[in-house]
Formats: structure tokens, sequence, C-alpha cells
């Protein structure tokens, strides 16, 4: 009884020594991910700060009338470039963001965008 006794001490001396060992190994994970917060947090305001102004959102750019440039945007090349021309030409901004994961792969923007012309040129059928 009293080598039981004495082997489940131990046992238990053990379970305490690799809980503590545990506990050590969890704080300094936690250290580390704070540190690394901080750093990505810091490389933020680095790149905010060098942008100068805010970049614009997505809704930003959408409600941009398409004859003007968005500002805050900054193009790949200015140079040997010729305004194009927006004459009846039809905007419009397809949102998939509610298809369920398992559609996704069904709706395809190119696929979407074809209906939708298709749709135009029969009503414009139509009218004439």
């Amino acid at each position: 009884m009293k080598e039981e006794y004495k082997a489940a001490r131990e046992e238990c001396q053990a379970a305490k020594e690799e809980s503590q060992a545990t506990k050590e190994e969890c704080q300094e994970i936690k250290n580390e991910l704070y540190r690394i917060q901080q750093q990505v947090g810091d490389g933020i305001t680095t790149l905010a700060s060098r942008e100068g102004s805010p970049r614009p959102s997505y809704a930003d750019i959408i409600r941009t009338p398409p004859t003007s440039q968005p500002s805050g945007v900054h193009t790949l090349s200015s140079a040997n470039t010729t305004p194009s021309t927006f004459t009846d030409t039809l905007f419009c901004t397809i949102d998939t963001s509610r298809v369920e994961e398992g559609e996704k792969n069904k709706v395809q923007v190119a696929d979407i965008r074809k209906a939708i012309e298709k749709e135009i040129r029969t009503q414009e059928d139509i009218g004439r």
C-alpha cells in the first residue's frame, strides 16, 4: 500500500511539474503574440503615414462617376494613356458575397454580365 501511495504521489508531482511547464510555455506564446501584434500595428501606422492620406474604400471608388478619376487612387502608369469616352456605357457592380460557399463555383461574374447584357438588349429590341 505504501508503494502505491508513493507511486501516486510521484505521478501527481510529475503532473504538477508538467502543468507548470505548460503554463510557462503558454505565457511565452502569449508574450510572442503580443510582440507580433505590436509589430503589425507599428507597420500599419508606418504605411499609413507614408501614404499621407487614407486609401479609398471599395465603396468610395464605386460611388465615383465613370468619367472622373477617384481621388487617392494611384494609377499604374500615367504615361502614354488616352482617356476613353464614356457614352451610353452601362456600369454596374455585381455583388456575389451572399452566394453560399457550395454555390460559388456556379456563379461567375462573366456569366452574370452576359445575362444582364442579353436582358438589356432584349428590352432595347422590344422598345424599338
